[in-house]
């Protein structure tokens, strides 16, 4: 059973402007709730008033402004990030046990980045330095 709660954050998750003013308490909860009223009570099936629709609202506002603090965290970490843009990599993964090859090919390599598990190891390569060891490691099994 959906409550009328649930149906109002569910009609408001499609419209990310909406869920930003209502965020920033820049909208008229009682027209809103108007407005919504139709579709809560097409969910629920039944109808619903307006004035339980607005104290809906005035529920899910608090918890839109809760995920704004988290947001905020969020955008403060991204602003002390950055991002690179590389082309021309490849992915490769090979058995944590292969590693040994790595030492000698990587002194040279224009990029590098590995990811390692118990079994597993994920390099992301410069292309040339991956055919090369894409190259050694065939010539290994040989």
């Amino acid at each position: 059973m959906t409550s009328v709660s649930q149906a109002v954050a569910e009609a408001l998750m499609g419209d990310p402007v909406l869920r930003q003013r209502i965020a920033r308490r820049v909208v008229n909860y009682r027209r809103l709730a108007r407005v919504l009223q139709p579709a809560v009570s097409r969910v629920l099936g039944r109808e619903v008033p307006v004035d339980t629709i607005k104290v809906a609202l005035l529920g899910y506002s608090r918890t839109v402004g809760e995920e704004r603090g988290v947001r905020r965290e969020v955008l403060e970490v991204l602003a002390r990030s950055s991002v690179e843009l590389r082309t021309d990599v490849t992915i490769v993964i090979v058995r944590s046990a292969a590693l040994s090859y790595l030492p000698r090919l990587l002194s040279g390599a224009r990029f590098v980045a590995i990811m390692q598990s118990a079994l597993a190891a994920t390099l992301v390569l410069d292309h040339a330095t991956a055919e090369e060891l894409l190259k050694e490691a065939s010539e290994g099994t040989s």
